[in-house]
């Protein structure tokens, strides 16, 4: 195994055992170097050898976090053919994200948020540019096949993908996340993709 492949699957450990606890309720700002490596299944030496202390951890491991869930998103996106699945993958991983890691997730900002540390704005760029990168695929395939109007601008198509999920994962965190509001709030996104993207006689945008 190369050396950088095993370093990152050491640190990619790391991350993940921090997240098992958190989601085991572990308190963060309590834990120990000693309880994280106990938990990576490797010694606390092995984790200073990566890291120089439990902030650092938790500070680099926004970006482990941001780049995970974006490989999601990719996966999903790219087996989409039409706009109603687009609209259906997207809720099906907002409901998942938002069930089984945006409570961790959560944790983890404020646990960085009373250390004063900011998410690394450099990584934000970068993944917002791989994102944009899968939606223009997504928007190129699917004007292709007649769900997006052609005669749209790919930056615009884009502009309202991101704005309609940012605002479903905003709705999905005030409703509950099932019964007739959950329901209206999916309702509403594929109503407004429709509207502004779907090739429609008169539809002059």
């Amino acid at each position: 195994m190369l050396k950088e492949e095993e370093r990152r699957e050491r640190e990619q450990a790391i991350y993940r055992a921090v997240l098992r606890l958190a989601g085991s309720g572990a308190d963060i700002s309590r834990l120990r170097v000693q309880e994280i490596a106990a938990e990576a299944g490797m010694g606390k030496g092995t984790v200073y050898e990566y890291f120089a202390s439990k902030d650092e951890i938790l500070h680099r491991m926004t970006s482990y976090c941001m780049d995970s869930e974006l490989s999601r998103v990719e996966e999903l996106l790219d087996r989409c053919t039409t706009l109603d699945r687009v609209e259906q993958a997207m809720t099906e991983y907002l409901l998942d994200m938002h069930r089984t890691r945006g409570e961790v997730y959560w944790v983890l900002s404020r646990a960085l948020a009373a250390k004063g540390r900011k998410y690394p704005c450099t990584w934000s760029r970068l993944l917002r540019g791989r994102l944009e990168k899968c939606l223009n695929r997504m928007v190129e395939r699917l004007q292709k096949a007649g769900e997006i109007d052609p005669a749209l601008d790919a930056g615009y198509c884009v502009f309202v993908l991101i704005s309609v999920f940012m605002m479903h994962a905003v709705e999905l965190g005030v409703h509950d996340e099932q019964g007739p509001a959950a329901e209206a709030v999916s309702a509403n996104a594929r109503r407004m993709l429709s509207r502004a993207l779907r090739p429609m006689p008169g539809n002059d945008l």
